[in-house]
């Protein structure tokens, strides 16, 4: 059957059907069980609010024809290197995008929006390489994939790693190339600027202590808060970590740049880590009666050995019910964001009103310690180097000033209106009193103030 995609300008040929929550897919000759398997395993690694959106994704692909009269299975027997690169190709110049090859590298492609927004193609391009992922996985088809690079999925995590290096030597705010053979460019996009950052995180925080989150789940809050660290490098935390500090006011994370490591310290709440450490002193040894788990957990650290050290790092410092660390989708979709809506609370910036979700909270900490830099700084040639030591506390891969100085600019030039209005004011109202201030003079000059108090008076009333 063929038809218009309701959710596209192209024709596609409906040969796949798919049941709204993506758990059955047919063929006109019957029910395709290993299809139906994949799927569900695909969309089951994303929110439930989300998965009707990465189905249509799916849905469209999967529907879509290459070549008239081809074979129902064609996208998964073809040459991926072949005729699959030239499908996600077509499938996304059909939905009006611009694909251009990037000339010289291993052959991948730039994709931009006419339109200007790139996020959902980004999301459109990540599910279906998730997809054909989970399909190799499951052996409906081969372990090549053609939104990935060449051999992308035999390179070892060192080879990845040195391959975007070479790629991106001049990589913007963090990027890291995950091996994808269509990439979307052009997405310079800022931060909103945020009308009040210092009192943000302790908002957010005490809309989650109303609503009556689990404890562990407001431990990560209160450290997200004074530590604006990302939420995976807090939710992660170990006593593996922790023991770096001798178990005191700060742990060590793992920076998702550096492969893992513990190299970024991460500031515990006061109240977090006094709590920390009754809880450890109240839960039981796990091999010796009268005795707690902080002493377990002592007892390892100085070890120190390999064996101890992984028994360390299998101990987090946030667990949930079920003694692992809180997945995000958990985390947001149970407690963060009702907590956020039932507290009405509303992060207002130059780009709206919005509802904030835990990336706030970083946001809010470097936007007011950028302030900070720029409000206390006397010369303007020392705030890159201070910007760049900020960008090392925070764990930054890249500068990330360059993203927030426009923000701060803009603050800026906020408050030099307000004050260029005030000496205004002062004007006005010298003239009023019978004498003209003079334009170049700067009202903080207490010479200048003196030379203004002995001005002879005007008399205006002859």
């Amino acid at each position: 059957m063929i038809a218009r995609c309701i959710s596209c300008s192209y024709i596609c040929v409906m040969r796949y059907l798919i049941s709204p929550p993506g758990d059955v897919v047919s063929l006109e000759n019957g029910y395709r069980e290993t299809m139906s398997l994949c799927l569900v395993d695909c969309l089951g690694s994303y929110a439930v609010s989300d998965r009707k959106r990465r189905l249509r994704f799916i849905r469209e692909e999967l529907n879509f024809e290459l070549e008239p009269g081809e074979p129902e299975d064609a996208i998964f027997t073809e040459d991926c290197e072949g005729a699959g690169v030239r499908r996600a190709k077509a499938h996304l110049e059909a939905l009006k995008l611009i694909v251009v090859s990037a000339p010289g590298f291993d052959g991948d492609f730039h994709v931009e929006n006419p339109k200007g927004c790139n996020n959902p193609i980004s999301d459109r391009i990540a599910t279906l390489r998730k997809f054909r992922e989970t399909c190799a996985k499951h052996f409906l088809c081969p372990k090549a994939n053609p939104w990935s690079i060449t051999g992308w999925h035999d390179k070892s995590d060192t080879e990845k790693h040195d391959y975007w290096r070479r790629r991106h030597p001049k990589a913007k705010w963090g990027f890291v190339h995950a091996g994808g053979r269509f990439r979307t460019v052009n997405r310079e996009i800022y931060p909103p600027l945020m009308e009040d950052p210092d009192q943000c995180g302790p908002t957010m925080t005490e809309a989650v202590r109303a609503y009556g989150a689990p404890v562990k789940v407001l431990q990560i809050c209160m450290t997200m808060e004074v530590s604006g660290q990302r939420y995976s490098d807090v939710a992660f935390g170990d006593t593996l970590g922790w023991s770096g500090s001798g178990f005191g006011d700060w742990f060590w994370g793992r920076n998702k740049f550096e492969r893992g490591n513990y190299q970024k310290p991460i500031i515990l709440h006061p109240e977090v880590r006094e709590r920390l450490i009754e809880e450890f002193d109240c839960r039981p040894h796990p091999t010796e009666e009268g005795r707690s788990l902080m002493d377990r957990v002592r007892e390892l650290a100085e070890r120190n050995d390999a064996a101890a050290r992984s028994e360390l790092a299998s101990i987090p410092l946030f667990p949930s019910s079920r003694g692992t660390p809180f997945h995000y989708s958990t985390f947001n979709g149970h407690w963060f964001r009702p907590a956020m809506e039932k507290g009405g609370v509303l992060i207002h910036s130059d780009q709206g009103t919005r509802r904030p979700t835990p990336g706030w909270y970083r946001h809010a900490t470097y936007t007011a310690e950028m302030e900070e830099i720029y409000a206390t700084t006397e010369h303007e040639e020392d705030i890159p180097g201070k910007c760049e030591e900020l960008g090392k506390t925070f764990g930054h891969n890249s500068d990330q000033s360059g993203r927030y100085a426009p923000l701060i600019e803009k603050r800026r030039a906020i408050e030099k209106q307000f004050d260029q209005m005030e000496r205004r004011k002062e004007r006005q109202r010298a003239k009023r009193e019978g004498f003209v201030l003079p334009r170049d003079n700067k009202l903080e000059d207490p010479e200048a103030d003196r030379l203004i108090a002995n001005l002879p008076r005007r008399r205006t009333d002859a």
